[in-house]
């Protein structure tokens, strides 16, 4: 089982689809740059660092990738970040046809990429050549190592320049935009807020058996 399913609002493509995209464009309405993750594929969270996950482009497509398309599609997603885990014998951090193939070339994403933090790349040329611009949380791979191969010419320059623009048109169009609706810090966590989460809470718990336990008393 996967360790994190409190994380997500569950396992149907349809229902993940419209929930991300509600909470994606609710966060970039604030001028907060949703980041979704993890792409794509991670779904078992004590081996997810060397699992490889072995899938056809048609369950890939059709179960998980959706929620994905829709929120950067639909949702305009300013940034995405890539999963720990090998996806079709490579990993995430790594693959073209992830990266750039389907969510740029198919989807149209136009922000930046990230790696999931400090084990998302294990290989800084292979990560930039695929499509990953950003190396979180510090340069272990993205740093000197990339630097020594654009100079040595082993690493076109203009791939590293070409993340270097993604990631800077993003964060500047969030950061010169005002805020269209300012959230004051007493509406966190205010009466109205609390009770609808409180209301939302209530009304999606779902019985799965009762064993003439309930009602209690």
């Amino acid at each position: 089982g996967w360790g994190r399913a409190q994380e997500t609002y569950g396992e149907d493509p349809y229902h993940l689809a419209e929930l991300g995209v509600a909470l994606t464009q609710g966060l970039q309405r604030h001028n907060v740059m949703a980041c979704v993750k993890h792409l794509a594929a991670n779904s078992i969270e004590r081996s997810r660092f060397y699992v490889d996950v072995r899938a056809s482009e048609r369950t890939l497509r059709e179960v998980y990738l959706p929620a994905f398309r829709a929120v950067v599609q639909r949702g305009g997603a300013a940034s995405v970040m890539s999963a720990y885990n090998k996806l079709r014998g490579e990993h995430c951090g790594h693959s073209h046809w992830l990266l750039t193939e389907v969510l740029r070339d198919d989807w149209g994403f136009a922000g930046f990429v990230s790696c999931d933090w400090v084990h998302g790349i294990r290989d800084g040329e292979a990560a930039l050549r695929a499509g990953m611009d950003l190396e979180m949380p510090a340069r272990r791979y993205f740093g000197r190592r990339l630097r020594k191969a654009v100079a040595r010419g082993e690493v076109p320059r203009e791939l590293v320049e070409r993340s270097v623009r993604r990631v800077l048109r993003t964060r500047l169009r969030f950061a010169v935009a005002p805020d269209p609706e300012p959230y004051p810090p007493e509406r966190v966590a205010c009466d109205e807020h609390v009770a609808l989460a409180r209301e939302a809470a209530e009304a999606s718990a779902v019985l799965v058996r009762n064993d003439g336990t309930l009602p209690l008393g």
